[in-house]
């Protein structure tokens, strides 16, 4: 590209490129999420004695009367699964060059289970966020720790009735992890689902240009 320079500028050089290497690290996250409708009541039982039973011999029927117990018992209502994949780009600097771990740690859940005033059913929801903990080695060993915000993360369930009592559960796990070169960080996150640029880069070098100016006669 031309350009014009100033008598001031002559013989100066311009160096044109990145400030200095670095690579775009992405990270795909699997949450698994499951929905659980319970039901929670108390069971009353004879309290048999153990020498008292045998189940390769009848009951006793001469009326003796044993002790009742009473206990806790759960029984599933209904139950749904979700699935999800979040994808994270996280800017390293340096020269990283090759991933060692890679965690969820600090995972926090909110569950609602909010009725629909129009009928029966109700509306499940999980509000979850955690950090991704990686691990990595640049080119000369040096090892490095770096954190990646999930962001507030959402899933919801309608169930038929709004009895019981809700739980849910989460599941999440690294599934994908990869350096690429900066000049991928335009690409759209829909994009990466797929997958499909999923090729092995060495560790991105940076580019200079050298222009030398001088006066126009």
């Amino acid at each position: 590209m031309a350009f014009t320079s100033s008598a001031t500028n002559k013989n100066n050089i311009f160096h044109i490129g990145p400030k200095g290497p670095g690579a775009n690290l992405l990270v795909v996250v699997k949450e698994t999420l499951a929905f659980n409708l319970w039901q929670q009541a108390l069971l009353r039982i004879p309290g048999i004695p153990v020498r008292e039973f045998s189940a390769l011999t009848a009951p006793k029927t001469t009326g003796e009367l044993f002790p009742t117990l009473c206990i806790n018992v759960k029984r599933m209502l209904n139950s749904a699964r979700r699935e999800d994949e979040n994808l994270l780009w996280r800017r390293i600097n340096g020269n990283p060059a090759k991933i060692i771990s890679c965690s969820i740690q600090n995972v926090s859940l909110v569950d609602k289970f909010i009725p629909l005033n129009h009928n029966e059913q109700a509306i499940a929801v999980a509000i979850y966020h955690y950090t991704v903990e990686m691990k990595y080695v640049d080119s000369s060993g040096q090892l490095y720790l770096t954190s990646i915000d999930s962001g507030t993360r959402y899933q919801r369930v309608i169930f038929p009735s709004y009895t019981g009592q809700l739980q849910i559960n989460l599941e999440s796990n690294c599934i994908f992890t990869k350096f690429y070169p900066l000049s991928m960080a335009s690409y759209p996150l829909s994009m990466t689902s797929k997958l499909e640029f999923a090729t092995d880069f060495s560790p991105p070098q940076p580019t200079r240009v050298w222009l030398r100016s001088s006066a126009i006669k």
